[in-house]
Parts: structure tokens; sequence; C-alpha cells
């Protein structure tokens, strides 16, 4: 029958497939694997010599790769330390630019100088990736690296992560056509609309935020497209909404955000966290359960107008509202048991 699954379960087992598991960080699409690059991706040697900003020497900007892959110290926490995780695509990954001045690294220093605690980057940005990359890491990575705050630079709302098989993930980008999958991208550009990029980007944006909220985890984040506020607010909780991305300047490539770019960037997600009142760094990771019952506010609401609900709510008796509170807390704990990520 046409539409029911008929493969081989095998190639989904753990052993094959790294992709939607949670407690497991998938390894970056880096190969072969190196611990240092003088030149990545559209950073490349020739690249710098046609079109590339001469501002920046050969020696200025080089890439260090962890042990799994990407441009990030390793996902080991020290003791003292607090752990902070960034995401996004190549301007979080910090293309043709040096490590030192990323906005994710700009922000780290700041929480560094802020709390008077060191700071672990956990940097998991990756070129060419989309809002469906950000969910999957989120759902992967979270209950791993245990991060005191999350931050996403959220991409262009038209690329997606298409799946050629268990142990390939591919990320179509509209301008940029893969060799290997000429067809399949010319069948992605005939279905992709912008209603399904911008609605594709809404579900992993929920997906995302209900699982850091259930474990009590500040997030902040900022969008790549130039979404107006007002276009936002219907579908997406403007809490820890850092603005948007400007392009003020060009990187070592020629192509992305430069210094200027990043440092904008970072001051906006600084202000945004100032304006919050993120508690650092946590005193303890927090079951699910925990978690729900005293989930933090880490950032103060876009709104101050009381919903009509609370205030029908207000003149309920209090025992009745006790009752109703906590029949919520048993269910989202038993979605929680069920580990369905869809439902908190």
């Amino acid at each position: 029958m046409a539409g029911v699954f008929q493969g081989d379960e095998g190639k989904f087992a753990p052993s094959v497939c790294e992709f939607w598991q949670a407690n497991r960080i998938p390894r970056s699409p880096l190969y072969p694997h190196a611990q240092f690059l003088r030149w990545f991706g559209t950073d490349s040697e020739e690249n710098y010599r046609n079109r590339g900003n001469k501002a920046f020497s050969v020696e200025s900007v080089g890439y260090e790769f962890n042990s799994l892959g990407y441009r990030s110290p390793e996902f080991n926490r020290e003791p003292g330390e607090a752990v902070v995780m960034f995401l996004g695509d190549s301007h979080t990954f910090g293309m043709g630019m040096p490590w030192e001045m990323l906005w994710a690294s700009l922000v780290t220093k700041h929480l560094e100088q802020r709390y008077g605690v060191p700071v672990r980057q956990c940097n998991l940005g990756w070129g060419g990736t989309g809002s469906d990359y950000a969910a999957m890491m989120v759902h992967q990575s979270v209950d791993v690296l245990k991060p005191d705050a999350v931050f996403i630079l959220w991409s262009f709302i038209s690329r997606m992560t298409w799946f050629a098989d268990t142990s390939r993930g591919v990320h179509f980008v509209p301008e940029w056509v893969h060799n290997e999958y000429t067809q399949e991208h010319s069948a992605y550009s005939r279905l992709a609309t912008e209603s399904h990029g911008f609605f594709n980007y809404v579900r992993n944006f929920h997906l995302v935020r209900e699982r850091l909220l259930r474990l009590g985890i500040p997030y902040y984040w900022g969008t790549f497209e130039q979404f107006s506020r007002e276009m936002l607010e219907p579908y997406l909780p403007l809490d820890g909404f850092a603005g948007c991305w400007e392009m003020r300047d060009l990187a070592r490539d020629g192509l992305h955000g430069g210094l200027e770019s990043h440092a904008f960037f970072a001051a906006s997600v600084v202000s945004t966290l100032t304006r919050g009142t993120l508690v650092w760094p946590r005193a303890n990771w927090e079951s699910p359960v925990e978690a729900i019952r005293s989930v933090p506010v880490p950032y103060g609401a876009i709104s101050h107008r009381t919903p009509a609900l609370d205030r029908i709510q207000l003149l309920v008796p209090r025992p009745i509202r006790k009752l109703i509170a906590n029949l919520r807390i048993r269910r989202r704990v038993r979605a929680i048991k069920r580990k369905d990520p869809f439902i908190y």
C-alpha cells in the first residue's frame, strides 16, 4: 500500500543513523575531518585572491574544529564553567571571520564579564542550514550540553534539510545546487513557496521554544530575514527577540558579514539580555518535572496587557485555580514521559 513504511528498520539503528536522536550530538558535515584549516567553504584562497576583502590578511582567519567537526571548543563543561549554545548558519559559524570577533564570541565575552564566571561557547552553527537544522540540533543537543542559555540566529526561511538516506542530510539552498542532487534540487525548487518556508520556520521555532521552556533554559534569538515585529507577532512570541541581522560590511570572503556586522548583532543580543532577568549561572540542572513546576521567565513580556482569560481566572476561587494548575502540570508531565517533542 502506498504511503506505508516498507523500508529496512535496520537503516534507522543508532549505529547507522545520527539524526533526530535525543541525547546525541551528530557529527558535523565536515569531511575529511581536520583540526585546523586556513581556508574553508566560500572563504577559499582563490576567492580571497579574486574578490575577497583585503582588509583581512591571510593569517587573520583560521578554522579550528573540535572532535565532532564543529568550529567550537570541545563540548565538555569544566567545573565552575557556564555553557552557552549557539545555532545558525554560516554567519554563526563565522565564515571568513576571526573566531574571537564572531557575534557568538562577543556575546560569550560579555557574559563572562557580566557574571564573573568562565563561559564555554558551544557553537553548532553550520553553513547553508535553515530552521530544520536548528530545530533538530536543539532536540539532539540540549540534554547533552545542558546549556545555561541558548542563542539562535535563524537563517533564511527558504532553506530546508532533506534526508537522502538515514546517514546523509542535504541542506537545500535555492541559489546553490548540490552536484550529487541536481534533480532533487530542481524538485525542491518547484515545490518551494514563501508560505511553506515561513510556516515551516514557525513550526520549528515553536518546537525549539517549547523544548527549551520545558527545561527552563533562557532563549534569545534573531533572524536573518528582515521580518517586522508586526508580521511576526501573530505567529511567534517575541520575548527574547534581539532583532534582525544587518549586513554592514564584509568578511574575508567578501560574501558574509564582517566585523561591524557581527559587532552590531552582538550588541543587539546584549541589549536584549540586559533588559531581561537571566539568572546566571544556573544553580543546578533541573529535571524536566522540576523545570515545569518552576520555569523562570528569562525575559520581560513584550506586552503588559493582561489577557482576558487571565482576568476571568482572577474571579475563580483560589482552591479551584490551584486544582486547575495542578491538573495542567500533571498533563504536561505525562506528555514528557511519553517523550513526545510536539506535546508539552
